[in-house]
């Protein structure tokens, strides 16, 4: 149940996110280069912010609900994974948008895509860190997802949970 909402950012934020997001679509991002420089640096972070193969990234069906305590899902039916066209690069997207703030974490499909399909929230994603902070100064918040905020949720991949 939408219950409120958080202030809206500054306008000066808004407009330095159009223009970043305007240069992005202009000229490469320099993401890659920067995880690279990371991990040379500090080689140990590596098994925690690296893709760890479309294997670690399974998205089951919205009404598959989790059944048991594998944390991992492997015992479940496969055929319930949603069919989905792999990526031709493994890079980070970028994505702009609306992040809901729901007050307890985010495990149930249904609900994930009924509020992604709300035409009034139109929810990218969801988060519960920040929103705390939305009331005390103006911010922008910006994300990195890590899961499908869905009953299969995992800790195989440590960048993504």
């Amino acid at each position: 149940m939408r219950t409120s909402s958080l202030n809206r950012p500054l306008t000066v934020l808004l407009t330095a996110v159009t223009a970043l997001r305007a240069r992005h679509n202009l000229m490469d991002d320099r993401i890659v280069q920067y995880l690279g420089e990371m991990m040379q640096h500090y080689p140990k972070l590596e098994s925690k912010f690296t893709f760890q193969g479309s294997g670690s990234d399974r998205l089951f069906e919205a009404t598959y609900d989790h059944q048991s305590n594998d944390n991992n899902c492997n015992s479940f039916d496969l055929q319930r994974l949603v069919s989905r066209t792999p990526r031709c690069s493994n890079p980070p997207a970028i994505h702009y948008g609306l992040i809901a703030s729901p007050s307890q974490v985010m495990r149930d499909g249904r609900t994930r895509d009924r509020l992604r399909d709300d035409s009034d929230v139109l929810a990218l994603c969801f988060e519960m860190e920040a929103a705390g902070l939305m009331g005390y100064f103006p911010c922008l918040v910006i994300r990195g997802i890590c899961d499908y905020a869905g009953p299969h949720k995992n800790k195989t991949w440590q960048g993504y949970t």
